[in-house]
């Protein structure tokens, strides 16, 4: 690995620190994912019903411009965002990886176990599932 690449890791790494103002990081469980759009974390959200057999969790998440939806963690999955709206833009910032500017109809995959934060840039519908499925809420966010 090159200096950039290192430099790169290192600047989203400090980032991800310096925004969790030295916040632990805990484990909240989520009891079900609603049928219809429901308020949540500053954003909306409703569940993508997924075939069982796949064992994804999925859903749809409104993302508003200038919102954060914070810093979590998902231990065991893999985690895809894709931005499905025109126009939308979103700055992931990823442990270990990287800073990276996402605009539709681009999307990015989060490794399992890798501290990760979202800024909203404009607003935003993604999609959002993980591999395999949460049961149901196995992230860890920042309070």
């Amino acid at each position: 690995m090159g200096i950039i690449e290192k430099s790169k890791i290192l600047r989203a790494n400090a980032t991800l620190t310096y925004r969790n103002a030295g916040k632990d990081i805990k484990d909240v469980q989520l009891i079900d994912l609603p049928d219809k759009w429901q308020p949540f974390n500053g954003g909306e959200w409703v569940n993508l019903p997924m075939p069982e057999d796949l064992g994804m969790t999925a859903l749809l998440f409104k993302g508003k411009s200038g919102k954060t939806f914070g810093q979590h963690i998902h231990s065991v999955s893999v985690e895809r965002m894709g931005i499905l709206n025109e126009g939308g833009k979103m700055k992931v910032y990823i442990e270990d990886t990287g800073i990276f500017n996402i605009e539709y109809p681009q999307s990015i995959v989060i490794p399992k176990g890798k501290r990760h934060d979202v800024d909203f840039i404009t607003d935003c519908t993604i999609q959002v599932i993980w591999k395999p499925g949460l049961g149901l809420f196995d992230g860890e966010f920042a309070e």
